[in-house]
């Protein structure tokens, strides 16, 4: 969750778009750093393993269900996890 560099890197336009010059640029300096860590990280495991990237191809469609069924539990894992980080009631899990 640490390595996510979206919120990073929409935090530096926004400070940048503020005009916070110094502030924007020492947080774009923080998440290129974080980008940075991923790549090398990334490729670090592909040379160490031996591995290759896989060429991008088509994928086996999913049917409408499973689809439907897995949307399903990730809303639901994702409505009990807030519950729990903010400590709300079971009853707002039922209000989208």
């Amino acid at each position: 969750m640490v390595l996510v560099p979206d919120p990073h890197l929409l935090n530096d336009a926004i400070d940048l778009a503020r005009t916070r010059i110094a502030l924007g640029i020492a947080r774009l300096t923080d998440s290129s750093g974080v980008v940075l860590m991923i790549c090398a990280g990334r490729w670090f495991g592909l040379v160490a393993t031996g591995a290759s990237l896989s060429p991008a191809g088509s994928s086996a469609p999913t049917p409408l269900v499973a689809d439907v069924i897995a949307a399903g539990s990730a809303v639901a894992g994702r409505r009990s996890s807030a519950s729990a980080f903010r400590g709300a009631r079971r009853f707002w899990l039922s209000w989208p």
